[in-house]
């Protein structure tokens, strides 16, 4: 008798190879679309991190180059320019931003807290019982310098206000820096 059985059910060697070679390489594929994934978000987390910088460097230009000068009389009785400029801060009186703000002038401080973030302070001047809340406007940021004129990183108890103005802001996460120049055209 004959027991050669051509019609057995089962797996060669051959296709059990060639089967657990499609599956490694279907993983390959599989662990290289979970690590390109892990990129996107990288590179989105960037734009989106330059998109936040653009938008308070364009703030920060539009507020400013339409600054215009405010004084107010000191106790003893002269006019006195309400604009205080230092290397890391800057406070000056702008109109109300037409968009959260009723009319009026409103005092605005910009300054980098202890949680290296830059705030914008924006209340009523004259206003009471007005609470102040700095809103953060950028976080992770290493340091912010201020220039006045060019050069100068003071500018107080002046009659007039500086001509330009400039932003520097150094990112905790980058290894540059960014900046932004407003030039004054109104109310000198």
């Amino acid at each position: 008798m004959n027991n050669s059985c051509k019609g057995t059910e089962g797996f060669t060697l051959v296709e059990l190879l060639v089967t657990l070679s499609l599956l490694s390489i279907m993983a390959i594929y599989a662990f290289n679309a979970f690590g390109l994934t892990g990129k996107m978000k990288t590179v989105a987390r960037g734009v989106e991190s330059d998109a936040e910088v653009q938008t308070v460097l364009r703030h920060f230009h539009d507020d400013v180059s339409t600054l215009t000068a405010v004084y107010r009389q000191d106790p003893a009785g002269s006019a006195k320019l309400i604009f205080e400029g230092s290397e890391t801060s800057l406070s000056y009186v702008a109109f109300a931003d037409g968009t959260k703000e009723v009319g009026g002038l409103y005092q605005v401080n910009w300054q980098l807290n202890d949680k290296h973030q830059l705030t914008i302070e924006r209340h009523l001047l004259g206003g009471k019982g007005q609470v102040n809340v700095a809103l953060v406007v950028l976080d992770d940021v290493e340091s912010v310098t201020f220039t006045y004129n060019g050069d100068k990183t003071l500018w107080r108890d002046q009659q007039t206000l500086p001509r330009t103005i400039v932003l520097k802001l150094a990112l905790s996460n980058r290894e540059s820096t960014v900046e932004v120049s407003a030039l004054i055209v109104a109310g000198q």
